[in-house]
């Protein structure tokens, strides 16, 4: 789609006066008239960190969910079958 389009562009001829119609957009002034809502926008998405009670939900639906016990018979089985498996 994007070699059909830059192809498209390149058989066409260039045509500049429809790029006078553009509207024109000031990034620095539409910056400097809304710095006190994006400051307000970002002060929103930032939440308060809380490791140990990130770590300590993590552990509970580890639990909770019997992926603990999956994990403990899982390293059982394999090291057995390694033990068996291996010589020496």
């Amino acid at each position: 789609m994007l070699i059909d389009l830059a192809q498209t562009l390149l058989q066409s001829p260039v045509d500049m006066t429809h790029l006078a119609h553009i509207p024109h957009i000031d990034l620095f002034q539409s910056l400097h008239t809304t710095d006190t809502e994006l400051l307000g926008q970002i002060k929103g998405m930032i939440k308060e960190t809380d490791l140990g009670g990130d770590i300590s939900k993590s552990w509970q639906h580890f639990v909770k969910t019997g992926q603990v016990w999956a994990f403990l018979i899982g390293a059982i089985v394999g090291y057995l079958a390694k033990t068996f498996t291996s010589y020496g």
